[in-house]
């Protein structure tokens, strides 16, 4: 859409925004954090603020009093919010987060951490055109993706050393790889390596070291 400029920023920007809010969805799926990514705004609000009226949270969020009122009672039948009544007016409600609303949030607060590292990458140039910078920041989060980066930072690996019970492993997911991309061009010799993991070290490090004392 880019061909088309500034007539089609709308459409582009809803991309954008659809794009994002699946994205959160599925880093929230795989990290079992149960709210949907379109409650955050109001959920974040009621976090900081503690109870408020629907028009409240709308003027807050400069979002209009029916799509809040959507939002917040699809909220209401996920129990992530309880309603009372203001004690200083009977006639006025107020939502508040309910205790599986507050353990979501404590929940959701290392990955918001880490998806403001990864976004902040994205959004990390400079364009004193604003076209010029909406297409960096799509060719960033559209090519690169939100959800495997933050997964990644979530979910650091260890290296350790190899050892006998690691054999199996090894084969499986070697095999797996070969079977994939090159199940006709598999060879014995493969099988034979596959099976002994710490001769293809030995080889490894038997080459590095002919590597090195040639350069010496």
């Amino acid at each position: 859409m880019q061909q088309f400029g500034m007539l089609t920023l709308g459409s582009r920007l809803k991309r954008l925004s659809d794009y994002l809010f699946a994205e959160v969805q599925e880093i929230y799926l795989q990290c079992d954090v149960p709210i949907s990514s379109t409650y955050f705004p109001i959920l974040r609000l009621l976090h900081g603020t503690g109870g408020l009226s629907v028009m409240e949270i709308a003027e807050s969020l400069h979002l209009s009093h029916p799509a809040v009122s959507k939002q917040t009672v699809k909220m209401l039948k996920e129990k992530l919010l309880e309603k009372t009544t203001d004690s200083d007016d009977q006639r006025r409600s107020l939502l508040s987060l309910s205790e599986k609303g507050l353990d979501a949030m404590n929940k959701v607060e290392p990955v918001l951490e880490e998806m403001k590292v990864v976004i902040e990458q994205f959004t990390d140039f400079s364009s004193d055109n604003f076209m010029a910078g909406l297409a960096a920041l799509e060719e960033r989060v559209l090519s690169k993706g939100l959800a495997n980066k933050v997964i990644d930072r979530l979910s650091p690996f260890n290296i350790v050393e190899l050892s006998r019970h690691h054999e199996k492993s090894f084969y499986d997911l070697n095999m797996a790889w070969l079977e994939r991309y090159f199940p006709s061009q598999i060879s014995e010799h493969d099988l034979a390596l596959l099976e002994s993991p710490f001769k293809i070290c030995l080889s490894i490090w038997w080459k590095s070291v002919g590597r090195n004392t040639r350069n010496e």
